[in-house]
């Protein structure tokens, strides 16, 4: 049984929320009455043609006006919009919203548009990179900037093969994908406190569903006085001092990519164990802007001694069955790093000794329907469907992350 979202200003607080980071938590489900969801899109790299719609609504006593594509539409009026920057609006029904469709078919804004866009974010102030495949507003330095566009390009070639290889079917994305550099780490908790909250300015980086950005700050900048004065190479060697910044960097695109290729779906039930854990697989991959070696059965050592710690000290018995089914565990600051590194563990284990099971689980989870979330019991059971009997499998995942 799955469990739709209460209201539709139930499902804006949802959204909002809805932010991938190091360090996150999920909104609470609702289960009550609902008015039902009419799915009228699939909002990934595959979608079929949608139109522009002119959606005028009453906000805060103001009339205002959004152009884009109704993804969508409840009962009650209201409605969820993706404008031409990937970024979405919930409009509540009882802010009366009108439908003005057009015979234009809906288009991702081009390269410039995105760069301006962009940069309109961070007060029109700083650089934008683009790459092939990203556009990157920076208030950092511009060396930091396009060693990221180059390391991230690579990436997202490696990636997608990488994916295509295990036996999935990503599709690449429509469009550029966008991020934002900070200046620093104290401009980071500014921008991350009104873009997202208090709790996401304290990690390092995050990718929002809500705008579909990447959002982080230039860690250059904090160990060198005039990046401007290095030469790529050198540039490299910093940043591989850097460990944690650039496994952040390389987490945070993960998260972006698998829900712009259609390995993960926005606004969907998708259990933070698995897109957590796949994004943590990623971290230990080796980067430079020359090449990206993506790696995902490679041991990430960092979440490995965090794990076996957690196992010695902490864990209790059936702890797999709680991590499953639900993301309470990531909710409380006191399981909070214990999830994560028993995700990644669990994660690492599926991909390297239940591969074609892992594979598929993947596929079922990326067909969700939007705006329903599966009730506990029913994450349980589609694991097991997919895995066999959590028990059995729990012990052989202990005994085999103890031989790691």
């Amino acid at each position: 049984m799955r469990q739709p979202l209460a209201s539709f200003e139930y499902r804006l607080a949802m959204l909002v929320a809805a932010v991938i980071v190091c360090v996150c938590a999920c909104a609470v489900i609702a289960a009550d009455d609902v008015a039902p969801v009419v799915d009228t899109t699939t909002p990934t790299a595959g979608d079929d043609v949608r139109l522009f719609e002119t959606i005028t609504y009453q906000s805060d006593g103001e009339s205002r006006t959004i152009e884009g594509a109704v993804l969508i539409s409840s009962q009650d009026g209201g409605l969820l919009v993706q404008d031409r920057f990937g970024e979405l609006f919930a409009i509540q029904g009882e802010s009366t919203p009108q439908h003005m469709p057009s015979e234009v078919p809906f288009a991702l804004a081009d390269g410039e548009e995105l760069a301006q866009r962009l940069r309109s974010v961070l007060g029109d102030e700083g650089t934008v990179v683009t790459t092939e495949h990203y556009v990157i507003a920076t208030r950092g330095s511009a060396e930091f900037a396009e060693w990221a566009g180059a390391v991230l390009d690579q990436f997202h070639f490696s990636m997608l093969e990488t994916w295509t290889e295990m036996g999935l079917e990503p599709v690449a994305p429509v469009g550029l994908l966008p991020l934002l550099v900070l200046a620093d780490r104290d401009e980071y908790a500014d921008f991350a406190t009104r873009d997202a909250s208090a709790e996401v300015a304290q990690t390092r980086a995050y990718y929002s569903m809500r705008t579909n950005r990447m959002v982080l700050h230039d860690p250059l900048s904090a160990v060198v006085a005039s990046p401007e004065d290095l030469s790529p190479r050198e540039i490299d060697r910093r940043m591989a001092a850097l460990p944690q910044s650039v496994g952040t960097l390389l987490h945070e695109a993960t998260h972006q990519l698998a829900y712009n290729c259609g390995l993960h779906r926005r606004y969907a039930d998708n259990p933070m164990w698995l897109t957590e854990g796949l994004a943590m697989c990623a971290e230990s991959s080796e980067a430079t802007r020359q090449a990206v070696d993506v790696r995902l059965i490679r041991p990430n050592t960092e979440r490995l001694v965090d794990f076996k710690n957690y196992v010695r000290h902490r864990r209790e018995a059936g702890s797999m069955a709680d991590l499953l089914s639900s993301e309470d565990l990531f909710r409380d600051a006191d399981t909070q790093a214990d999830a994560y590194c028993e995700s990644w563990a669990l994660s690492w284990f599926l991909i390297r000794e239940h591969h074609d099971e892992y594979v598929e689980f993947l596929r079922l989870v990326s067909q969700k329907p939007l705006m329903t979330w599966d009730e506990p019991a029913t994450r349980l059971a589609e694991f097991e469907a997919a895995f066999g009997n959590i028990d059995e499998l729990e012990r052989d995942f202990l005994r085999w992350m103890a031989r790691r």
